[in-house]
């Protein structure tokens, strides 16, 4: 995908990972970093080792964002010897500037290339701020620091400048911190390979150690309630842990940002940068488990560049978790209600884009373009995650977990694709379920179809009527109830028009058809907002 595209993902920074399962050495930066609050700018330097190239070179291209100014190479290192910069000159690309680089000389092949830069900027963007009072940059937002392209990770070390009364954040650990007059400069370590991001503020810093490290850097809240939200916060990652196995990270960052845009907020490596509202706000359980979900898929695991569902993988998967993590919070009855009314991730806005004809299959053609990006997002964390949801109760979701957290061990550090997960499903239930697979993610819409009831003592009748031209195979969940408890049933139907009879455990007092909301475009009339009794 396209640099520019990238720069519009709203919720995750590393939707396209690297393309190979085995990437190369990753490039080594060296980044220092000067925060200037009365201009206010921030001025970066430092040097970046290139891996050895397989011939002799005497070009090289990189990109930077163009709020970057007064870019300057001040030294170019080849081994041991000093090339002196013949040209460097840039051109627009997909809304970033690609840098065209020309030596005096050519640097041999195998022989490593060490580049110093310095550079400027006083202007915002999306995933770049810079004001009096803070200044951030997200790792797959702008071009920050250089780089050959968007799917490298790179290892840094990471020195930040700033007046003594600000508080510092980057990738990697804070490895050293010293005292300057008025300045304070902190050392950040970054020892595997990933997308870099710092942010610079004058923060609450709230730290809480059990039951899992979290960091809260806020603006907005007071530390009392900063460290309320972070111990909220961390018991979110046991459901979380549950479903996808053990954090990949050691410990987690929560970092309040403006973007001042569209976008709502991002997972770095090790962070989350997210805006005000999360902090001051309400507790928003669905919000953080969505975040938390994206340090395994499109981190841990990341995307295989321009892999049908690539999109559907991460921010699909991502969804789900926040689904887990407002269960574990209010109640599984919480989770259906989210799905059902209308917000922004419900049936109801699945059911808004396929009215303005933006129904497209989760696995297809990678989309084209930024309106595609926007709602293909839309339409993974809206219908995807509904249908993750009912692929888990399908299969069960203690084995559908099981398999997840299979699949996340085996791949960490590794690109994948959709595929691989959809095999890995297929594998671990002997291919039961590939006509779902097909028939749900692949079609680009979903049945329309309602579900009658009629019931009399102990038997049930479930009328099934399907509307368009191909039926679709369904599996629409039913709970019927009566005084001596819950029957939870999978009722089939593959045929325009279909009747199940069933003999209940006892008389039957009521009937709920989708009582979780997990099948889309079932026809609102049929659901009932009573919920017969049952366990949370």
């Amino acid at each position: 995908m396209p640099p520019a595209i990238v720069r519009l993902c709203s919720c995750f920074v590393v939707w396209l990972g690297v393309t190979s399962a085995s990437p190369a050495p990753s490039p080594s930066h060296e980044i220092s970093i000067r925060f200037d609050s009365t201009e206010p700018s921030l001025t970066i330097s430092g040097l970046w080792r290139m891996p050895p190239r397989a011939q002799d070179s005497d070009q090289w291209t990189f990109y930077l964002s163009p709020v970057m100014t007064d870019v300057t190479i001040t030294r170019l290192i080849c081994g041991s010897s000093e090339i002196k910069v013949k040209a460097l000159h840039s051109e627009p690309e997909g809304g970033d500037m690609l840098w065209h680089l020309t030596g005096m000389s050519p640097c041999p092949a195998a022989k490593p290339l060490t580049l110093w830069f310095r550079y400027k900027t006083a202007r915002n963007a999306p995933q770049l701020q810079v004001t009096p009072n803070a200044a951030f940059a997200g790792g797959g937002g702008e071009y920050w620091y250089p780089q050959r392209a968007y799917k490298d990770l790179d290892t840094a070390v990471i020195r930040i400048d700033v007046p003594a009364t600000f508080k510092t954040i980057a990738t990697g650990d804070l490895v050293g911190s010293a005292i300057k007059g008025a300045l304070r400069e902190d050392i950040y370590r970054a020892r595997n390979p990933s997308k870099l991001a710092f942010a610079i503020g004058r923060y609450t810093d709230v730290r809480l150690g059990r039951p899992f490290p979290i960091r809260l850097l806020t603006t907005s809240a007071s530390a009392a309630r900063a460290r309320g939200n972070a111990r909220l916060l961390s018991r979110l990652l046991a459901p979380l842990e549950r479903a996808f196995g053990p954090a990949p990270q050691r410990s987690l960052a929560l970092v309040e940002v403006r973007f001042g845009g569209k976008v709502a907020g991002t997972s770095e490596y090790g962070m989350i940068f997210a805006e005000p509202e999360q902090f001051s706000g309400p507790f928003n359980p669905s919000y953080w488990a969505h975040e938390f979900s994206h340090q395994w898929w499109g981190i841990s695991v990341r995307n295989r560049a321009g892999a049908p569902g690539s999109i559907f993988l991460t921010e699909g998967m991502a969804q789900y978790g926040a689904l887990l993590g407002l269960e574990n919070a209010f109640g599984r009855a919480a989770a259906a209600a989210y799905r059902a009314t209308d917000v922004k991730d419900s049936i109801m806005a699945y059911r808004k884009l396929v009215a303005a004809g933006q129904d497209r299959a989760l696995v297809g053609e990678p989309p084209n373009g930024q309106e595609e990006i926007l709602r293909m997002h839309r339409l993974a964390t809206s219908k995807g995650a509904i249908l993750i949801s009912q692929l888990a109760w399908l299969i069960g979701r203690d084995r559908f977990h099981r398999t997840l957290r299979q699949f996340l061990a085996r791949n960490r550090g590794q690109s994948v694709a959709w595929a691989d997960l959809e095999n890995a499903i297929n594998a671990d239930t002997q291919q039961r379920y590939r006509w779902w697979f097909d028939q749900w993610l692949r079609a680009p819409a979903a049945p329309d179809f309602e579900v009658s009831t009629n019931f009399s003592g102990n038997r049930v009748e479930i009328a099934i009527r399907q509307y368009g031209p191909k039926p679709y195979r369904l599996m629409i969940p039913v709970e019927v109830c009566g005084r001596w408890g819950t029957q939870e049933l999978k009722i089939p139907s593959s045929a325009s028009r279909s009747t199940t009879r069933v003999k209940a455990r006892g008389p039957v007092t009521d009937v709920r058809i989708d009582p979780d909301v997990l099948v889309p475009n079932l026809r609102a009339t049929a659901r009932s907002a009573v919920r017969c009794p049952r366990k949370a």
